[in-house]
Parts: structure tokens; C-alpha cells; sequence
């Protein structure tokens, strides 16, 4: 994380993106997590077995967030904010990939192996491919249905 803050901050001078670039390069290849220096990033986030997690330029991620291995978060080719925003609190499982401008609402949880494609509200679940929220009063479900 050391090497992410200084690298976002040449980022965001605008005058050492070279520089910010190659620390970023050097982190990545050191640690196996790949941080875009332009991605905003709050206090204690928790990468468990970084191995493979990608966090992209767009990306804003709160406090207090914990990321498992092997989670992404990848944008969708569109123009302006292309990656997630993760709310405080954020729980993203194993293998996870948050895709394109979605927003994970504070305390919300992503199971491993899920694929978020839309919008979350705070405190929710995610599950399965195209996860959908999957607590219903309290009870887990899996799309709506106990399992």
C-alpha cells in the first residue's frame, strides 16, 4: 500500500505519471497486486493473499474494505468513471470481479466467485455469475429462493 499511495500521488501531480507508472510496475510485480496509480483507495483496506487482485484507474474504494484473492475490479470500455466504487466496509470474496461502474453499497458482501454487473444497496450479498442480492429478512438465499 506504501508503494500505491506515493505512486497515486505522482498520479495526481499529473507531471510524474512515468514515475507513478514504473512504481506501480514494480509493486505489482513484487506483491502480484496490480493497483492502478490513479485508483482512490481509503484507510485499512485488506488484501488477503493478494495474489491476482486488479484494481483499476477509476476505481474508489473506501475503509475498512477486506479483498480476497484473485478478486478484480475491471472496467467496461465506457467513457469517464469505468470502474466500481465500494462503499465502507466492504466484504469481496475469493475470485470476485466487480465489472464497470457499479456501486457496492456500504457493509455489502460479495461471495467468491461472483460477478457484480449492477448496482448494490448497502448491506446486501452478492452470489453466483451476475450476482443478485441474496438476503431476504435476514434469511440467505440464492436469487430469491432458500437453498
Amino acid at each position: 500500500m506504501a508503494a500505491h499511495r506515493i505512486a497515486h500521488r505522482l498520479w495526481s501531480t499529473r507531471w510524474a505519471i512515468p514515475t507513478a507508472q514504473a512504481i506501480a510496475t514494480a509493486a505489482a510485480k513484487a506483491t502480484g497486486i496490480t493497483i492502478h496509480p490513479g485508483a482512490v483507495i481509503g484507510h485499512r483496506l485488506f488484501i488477503d493473499h493478494g495474489s491476482e487482485v486488479v484494481i483499476g484507474q477509476t476505481c474508489v474504494i473506501g475503509d475498512d474494505v477486506t479483498i480476497y484473492q484473485g478478486a478484480s475490479f475491471v472496467g467496461d470500455g465506457s467513457l469517464g468513471r469505468r470502474h466500481a466504487v465500494v462503499g465502507n466496509g466492504v466484504l469481496i470474496g475469493s475470485g470476485a470481479e466487480v465489472v464497470g461502474p457499479v456501486t457496492l453499497g456500504e457493509g455489502a458482501k460479495v461471495g467468491a466467485g461472483a460477478v457484480m454487473t449492477s448496482t448494490s444497496p448497502p448491506e446486501p450479498v452478492g452470489a453466483a455469475v451476475g450476482a443478485r442480492r441474496c438476503v431476504h429478512g435476514g434469511r440467505f438465499t440464492i436469487n430469491g429462493r432458500w437453498p
